[in-house]
């Protein structure tokens, strides 16, 4: 689930405890990377529910991506996905 923001900055939420950097995730941002070429003024942002490792954070960034943890208070729900 995703969405731009008024600079055309794509924000995507992704409801996971722990994001893991693996051939499949790599695959799926090249692609949404490629995509968004040239769309938005600021840096695309991926919203974790959860937490990211590392490595994963560090390869998302090198790719254009910031992460955003732990958001669910941000957006108005519970850490199990419930809204308020």
């Amino acid at each position: 689930m995703g969405a731009r923001d008024a600079e055309g900055t794509m924000v995507l939420l992704v409801p996971v405890d722990y994001l893991t950097w693996n051939e499949k995730l790599a695959g799926a941002v090249d692609a949404m990377s490629k995509a968004l070429a040239n769309r938005g003024k600021g840096k695309n942002q991926i919203w974790l529910l959860g937490s990211a490792s590392d490595m994963a954070q560090a390869k998302l960034q090198q790719k254009g991506w910031n992460v955003k943890s732990r958001v669910a208070e941000k957006i108005g729900i519970n850490n199990t996905g419930i809204r308020k």
